[in-house]
């Protein structure tokens, strides 16, 4: 069976189907963790749980600290997000999971499609009529 996952870790942290978490979550991540993560498709991060030693350990997106129990619900992705998580050497909490909702794709558009049909047979008329002249043949000559 063929799993897809939204993103992709370098260190750490655990990534599954459309979510990623800090490492050992839902228990206590370690001291002195670090991990890199790389969202493989855009869409929008839901947060399913956030708890972090505050102004100590970080969850770093595109420059923008996340820490305590202030996650990053609702943030735009794309794969060429900066997404980091690190701790200190002291204190670790239960961590985060966040979960990428992808927005549905668009479907085609599809053109309707001529498709001939047979032609129906014609509709019943009039019964056949004898034609309006006669014929008659002459005597030979």
């Amino acid at each position: 069976r063929l799993t897809w996952t939204a993103f992709t870790t370098t260190g750490s942290c655990s990534a599954f189907e459309e979510c990623v978490s800090s490492p050992n979550y839902p228990l206590d991540y370690g001291n002195n963790e670090s991990c890199t993560i790389t969202p493989q498709v855009s869409g929008t991060l839901s947060v399913t749980s956030f708890s972090t030693e505050s102004h100590f350990d970080y969850l770093t997106i595109d420059g923008v600290n996340y820490h305590g129990t202030t996650g990053p619900e609702g943030v735009s992705v794309s794969p060429s997000t900066s997404i980091s998580w690190s701790s200190d050497g002291s204190n670790t909490y239960a961590g985060w999971e966040l979960c990428l909702l992808v927005a549905p794709t668009s479907q085609p558009t599809v053109s309707p499609q001529f498709v001939p049909r047979a032609a129906a047979p014609p509709a019943p008329g009039p019964p056949l009529q004898s034609a309006p002249w006669t014929t008659s043949t002459s005597p030979a000559r």
